[in-house]
C-alpha cells in the first residue's frame, strides 16, 4: 500500500506507524510495500530532486528533516524495528506503469522520474 505519508512525518512518528503496520502484518500476515521511502542524499544526487526539495520548503513544506539520510539508514530504522526489509528500484517496473503511458512520457522521462526511487518491501 502505498500511503504518500511518510515525508511529512517525523520519525518518531515513522516509528509509531511502522510499529502499528507490523502489528496488523503479524496478526493477518501480509506484506508492506512502499515506494514513499524517500531520501535526503540519494545514490544519483540529482539536481530535479535538489530543486523539489527547495521548492517545497519555500512554500512552508519542509520535509527534509523527515527523509532518511540513505538506502541503508531506511533498512537499518526498519530492521531495528523487527521488520525483514528487501527493496528494489523503480526502474525494475519501469515498463509496467500505466501513468507514464497516459502522461505520453518518453523512456527517458520515466528514467528521470524513476530516478534512485526505490520500492521497499517488508514483512514481520
Amino acid at each position: 500500500v502505498c500511503e504518500g505519508l511518510l515525508r511529512y512525518v517525523s520519525f518518531q512518528d515513522k516509528e509509531i506507524i511502522a510499529k502499528e503496520i507490523q502489528n496488523v502484518l503479524s496478526l493477518f500476515g501480509g506484506v508492506w510495500v512502499t515506494p514513499d521511502i524517500e531520501f535526503l542524499q540519494p545514490a544519483v544526487a540529482s539536481r530535479a530532486h535538489h530543486e523539489r526539495l527547495e521548492k517545497m520548503a519555500a512554500l512552508g513544506v519542509d520535509v527534509r528533516p523527515n527523509l532518511f539520510i540513505d538506502r541503508e539508514h531506511a533498512i537499518t530504522f526498519f530492521r531495528h524495528l523487527g521488520f525483514h526489509v528487501s527493496y528494489f528500484p523503480l526502474t525494475e517496473v519501469a515498463d509496467q506503469l500505466v501513468s507514464p503511458i497516459r502522461l505520453a512520457l518518453d523512456r527517458e522521462e520515466v528514467a528521470n522520474a524513476l530516478e534512485d526511487r526505490m520500492v521497499f518491501v517488508m514483512t514481520a
